[in-house]
């Protein structure tokens, strides 16, 4: 089994990403990449720094998300940033001058509330005026693009409209003016990026629910600004086309050249916005993921017991079991990873039970024998 790729970015001939809960470095040829990082802790955002000397990323090594800087090179152990002990702290990327962006709800009045700060390699902290972002992004020319903070990325609340959705700002001289892109735009605006001195973004904002099947399926993929400063009026076009096959483009970032993002595990690299995307394969050695007992107590139903209180019908972690009340095994009923079974119930004292089950794709009723001596019927 490969490994599942996450937050990819690039510098020159290298691109890092996760996998594992571990930072690695990998050729962007692809080919054999190595562990930058040996926690097995869950990380997340990792980004080079614009000398490609140093990768910042988020660490939960001490129980909470915290900002840590590594040498690429690998010449030191990752290093420490923030002391914040917020439960919301992302590394949106590094500042020309070499501290790393990092957003936090730390001291703040609200979770979400994820405000700007620069992190200097020496632990300093600088709040700065840009106040709660998810992401963002600064010009050449000094222009800052950033996006709102929202309640979920795109990928797990797929064609969200709500008025939780991140919303995209632009300050075209970077001095405190902001004008909002695609106001009346309900989608996600999420990664703004400059690349090739253009302003590009991810949405699914094609998605249309309710509308059309094909519209309906629509993933989230990487738009652009072609005007060179984008105004409440401009419109951008889609780079990329992604189906349901592919998946949403996840994370993206770049070199202000090129994009890298991840999908369904996979990176994908576009060399330029009028090229097409292709994949970086590249192989984990040692990152296999390894088999864990799940703990039994968590996600498990409300028991339906029998008459006798001697056995409870349940559903765990989607499949269906009918569970004794004193030593013995469980007996699956309903055991595969294709199909979600909820809400069990007793038919009485027949020897069956009841579960609604997604598995013809609409929900359904479908009746067990508590012994498993019957075929199942629906």
């Amino acid at each position: 089994m490969s490994s599942y790729l996450r937050y990819p970015d690039i510098h020159e001939d290298l691109v890092t990403f996760i996998a594992a809960d571990d930072v690695w470095l990998a050729p962007i040829e692809g080919g054999r990449a190595w562990r930058l990082t040996d926690d097995r802790q869950p990380v997340r955002t990792p980004r080079f720094s614009a000398d490609g000397a140093h990768i910042a990323f988020i660490s939960f090594r001490d129980g909470h998300p915290e900002a840590y800087v590594i040498s690429v090179d690998g010449d030191e152990a990752a290093r420490r940033l923030t002391w914040w002990g917020g439960k919301n702290t992302l590394v949106l990327g590094w500042t020309s001058g070499g501290r790393v962006l990092v957003a936090s709800h730390a001291g703040e009045f609200n979770l979400r509330h994820t405000v700007v700060k620069a992190v200097g390699l020496d632990g300093s902290v600088e709040r700065l005026r840009y106040g709660p972002a998810w992401g963002i992004a600064e010009s050449e020319s000094g222009a800052v693009a950033l996006s709102t903070p929202g309640s979920r990325p795109p990928a797990q609340w797929k064609r969200y409209r709500g008025g939780s959705a991140p919303r995209l700002w632009m300050d075209t001289a970077g001095e405190g003016t902001w004008t909002q892109l695609l106001a009346d735009e309900p989608a996600s605006l999420v990664d703004p990026m400059w690349v090739e001195g253009r302003l590009a973004f991810v949405s699914d904002r094609a998605g249309r629910v309710p509308g059309s099947a094909e519209e309906a399926n629509e993933q989230a993929n990487l738009w652009v600004f072609d005007d060179e400063v984008p105004d409440g009026a401009s419109e951008p076009r889609q780079v990329t086309h992604q189906g349901p096959d592919q998946g949403y483009v996840r994370d993206a970032a770049t070199d202000g050249r090129r994009v890298v993002w991840h999908s369904r595990g996979r990176i994908f690299l576009l060399e330029d916005l009028s090229g097409e995307p292709r994949e970086i394969e590249v192989s984990t050695p040692g990152a296999e993921p390894e088999a864990f007992q799940a703990k039994s107590a968590k996600n498990l139903s409300r028991p339906s017991p029998d008459h006798g209180g001697d056995a409870s019908l349940v559903t765990w972690r989607g499949n269906g079991y009918w569970l004794t009340h004193r030593e013995g095994p469980a007996r699956a009923l309903v055991a595969d990873s294709a199909v979600r079974v909820r809400e069990p119930a007793l038919l009485d004292r027949t020897g069956f039970g009841v579960f609604a089950t997604d598995a013809e794709g609409e929900d359904s009723l479908e009746i067990h024998h508590l012994t498993g001596a019957e075929p199942s019927r629906r």
